[in-house]
Formats: C-alpha cells, structure tokens, sequence
C-alpha cells in the first residue's frame, strides 16, 4: 500500500495546484482529482446519477476597521474590541444590549445584542443559537484579563487581516471580541466584580451599545466531495471515512503545499475507498454503507462539514460513526524515527466504548500502532477534539475518532512537504482506519452509545 501512497501525495501537494487553499483553482483541481479517482472506483455518486459534489458558497468578509460605542465612550478594533465577523449591509447598528450567562438563557432577543462570556471554540454556535432567536449582535469576553485580550488581539491581527470565511447558509450578524475592560464599561460594574455579573444577569441594567464595522464581501464556491458504498443488510446506516482536501494556498509570497495537512488524510481516504472497492469486486459487501468524504474548507474554520451536518446527504441519526483523518504522514515532536508508528488518537473513548474497544482490538490484531492518547483528555489545552471536521458530527452524538500527527514543527509552513512525509506511518493509519471502518460496517450490532452527562 506505502507504494502506491506517493504519487497521489506528490500530485496534492505539487506546485501547481497551488496549496489548495478553499475557492481557488488548486482546490478545485484537487477536488476534481477525488471526484475522478471515486468514479474510477466504481463509488456512487450522491446528486443524481453523476454527481460526486455538494456545492456550498464561502462568503469572505475582509474587516478593515470599525468600533464599539457605548455610554460616551468609543472602543476601536484591534484595541478594545475584535470585530470578529460582519455581515452585508450592516455596516452601522444602535442596539439595546442584553446579557446571557448560557446558551438559553436572555428571553426576548430580538433586534439587541447579546453579550457572553465564551471559549473561542464555542464562538460560532454560540452565535447560531442567538441568531435564530433573533439576536442582531452577538459580544463575547473570551479572555479572563485586558492582558490576556491584548495577546488574542495580537495573534489575530495577520489572521483578520487575511479575511475569514463562512458559508452562505446563514443570515450572519456581527461578533465583536470585547475585553473585559469594555464589558465592564458597558455593565456598569468594577473589573473585578465581572464574574459575578454574568452569574446575575437579571440585576444588570447594561448601555445600549452602537457598532460600526467596515468590511467588504466577496463571494466564491467550493464543494465537499462525496462517494459511498451501498450496504447489503442495512443500507440506511452508514459508516463515514473521511479527511479535508483543503490547505492554506499562497501567503506573503510563500507556497503552503500541505503534504501532511492534508494531502495525507486524502491520500489514505482513497486507499481506504480502493481497499473496501476490491473487496465489493471479490463479493464482500458490508452491512452498513460506507461512506468516502473529501472535505473542502477545513482551513477556514471546519465549514465544509459545518455545511454538511446542516445539510446531510445521509440521515444523520442513522451515521454511526465518523473516521477522520487529518495530519496522518509526519512524525510529530514527541515521537522520533525509532517511533515512527504512531498515530495520535482522540475521541474514541467520548461517546462510545463499543468504538474504542473496536478500534484497539483491530490495532492490536492488524497494525501494531503505538497509539498515543494525549490528545484524547478532555481538559487538553489544544482541544484537538474540536479543531478538525469530525467535530460536526461529534456535536450531534455520533461516536467519531480523529487520528492525527499531533504538532510539528512543519505544521502550517512552506516546509510541509512531501520529502518529510514518513510513508510507512502513513500506510499504518490508513490500515487502522479500514480495518476499524470494516469491522463497524459489518457487524451486526450498531455501535452502542454511553451514557453521557
């Protein structure tokens, strides 16, 4: 299998397709070279009778500036207050301002502006939530210190000024960033009395806040490539295999080829289809459909399978498990050459012990991987178990194992290239991943949910 891994990684990661980056030619010559390699496998396609893609639309809004105004006072972008996302013809807004303490609390939204306290991580549904409920603006502390802000505006400044990406499936609002200086002006309480405001929200009687944010939008289109297998017994499951094909495209003047990040994850995805492909042809059919999924837009914030879990080709409650892979070929900074198969693993003790033991007993039976579980704890500060596409699935209670390389030190450079790719570690993954897919594909017994909290 290592053999037949490189040409397909050299290919995805070569000078022409230009990094991959979501929306350019080179994605799309990419997603093009998954949707003919899932037809020459004889995979079915799943828009009518052709189709490998499910199209979605990025929407790209370039901040430039802006600022928050309340009681007097005015807060500028990039000092006080990150305008973290705009939205089309909504430069200027004067706003009522409520505060929330979680995601159902603050009744009566419409037309204000909520103000939370949140991980960077829970931004984005965060502000779903609101949204639906008819909230126009959403403010969120996510640093515990002005100093703490300070360090957040500087390592988002290059990122803000590169413009960020969402998918056109939403009305967006605006999120601002807020230090906890601001939202201590606008609550009216000491800094170090904040904490307990947002535990007593209904004792607040916060400014009315206005909002300028000046931003322009451009609009392009990419697609999530798609094939899968029917199953003989139980056609209606289905297992997912998947791994995004998107990178960080040209900066500054620099091509980021992404061999690992994640030509990797694409090259094993394909022999994985190939692998269960020769089965089929040898009259082995799985129980349960797998499914093959190539995801565009990884890079831009997971909206490929953001766009996909809100419009699943495959009845969500019905996908039993999600295998994702991304970052699969580099040795990371923990593991040097005598431990080049590794893999590390998170997720698949979350949700479902029936997965993990699966998942361990065909690694102790086919590949002999050393797994490394770091990762995989709950209070890890990287929080991997959110930072890739298998978290879209995971938020809807299917049982998901994200295998990966971990940090290194090529990690989203121009050096992550082919030549620091170790292939015997690579075939090793994809092994893991087929033969875990295999086993929950034809088992009888649909994977079993623990009970959560």
């Amino acid at each position: 299998m290592a053999a037949d891994l490189r040409p397909d990684l050299e290919l995805l990661a070569s000078d022409s397709l230009q990094g991959r980056e979501a929306g350019t030619p080179g994605a799309e010559m990419a997603a093009a070279f998954i949707e003919a390699r899932f037809r020459a496998l004889g995979l079915r396609p799943v828009v009518g009778d052709s189709s490998y893609r499910q199209s979605l639309r990025l929407d790209r809004v370039q901040i430039r500036g802006g600022f928050l105004a309340a009681g007097g006072r005015q807060f500028r972008h990039l000092e006080e207050v990150i305008c973290w996302e705009g939205a089309p013809g909504q430069d200027s807004l004067h706003l009522p301002l409520v505060v929330a303490a979680g995601a159902e609390d603050a009744p009566a939204l419409a037309g204000k502006a909520v103000l939370i306290r949140a991980g960077m991580a829970e931004i984005r549904e965060l502000a779903g939530r609101y949204r639906r409920r008819g909230a126009a603006a959403l403010l969120a502390v996510t640093a515990d210190s002005p100093e703490t802000f300070a360090e957040q505006s500087k390592l988002l400044r290059l990122y803000l000024a590169q413009g960020r990406m969402k998918t056109g499936q939403d009305s967006p609002m605006p999120i601002l960033l807020v230090s906890p200086l601001v939202a201590s002006h606008v609550l009216k309480v000491p800094l170090d009395q904040l904490d307990a405001a947002f535990q007593s929200p209904d004792s607040l009687s916060p400014l009315p806040v206005s909002i300028a944010i000046d931003q322009v939008w451009t609009y392009q289109q990419t697609d999530n490539v798609i094939g899968y297998l029917p199953g003989a017994g139980k056609p209606e499951e289905t297992v997912m295999v998947t791994a995004h094909y998107d990178h960080l495209g040209e900066r500054r003047g620099k091509l980021f080829p992404g061999a690992d990040d994640n030509a990797s994850g694409v090259v094993a995805l394909l022999e994985i289809a190939e692998a269960f492909a020769e089965a089929r042809e040898q009259g082995l059919r799985p129980y349960r459909s797998v499914v093959f999924m190539a995801f565009a837009a990884e890079e831009k914030g997971l909206l490929g399978s953001d766009f996909y879990a809100d419009h699943p080709v495959f009845d969500l409650e019905q996908t039993v498990v999600n295998l994702n892979m991304d970052m699969v070929g580099h040795l990371d900074d923990a593991h040097g050459p005598k431990e080049a198969r590794f893999v590390s693993i998170v997720g698949s003790d979350w949700l479902s012990a029936d997965l993990h033991q699966i998942h361990e007993a065909a690694n102790a039976r086919y590949t002999q991987l050393l797994l490394d579980y770091t990762y995989n704890a709950k209070d890890h500060p990287e929080r991997f178990y959110y930072r890739s596409d298998q978290y879209h699935f995971a938020k809807h209670g299917i049982p998901v194992i994200f295998y990966t390389s971990g940090d290194h030190e090529d990690y989203h450079q121009p050096s992550d290239r082919v030549e620091n790719i170790h292939f015997g570690r690579l075939q090793g993954v994809a092994r893991l991943v087929f033969y875990t897919a295999w086993e929950v594909a034809f088992r009888p017994e649909r994977l079993r949910l623990d009970p959560q909290d």
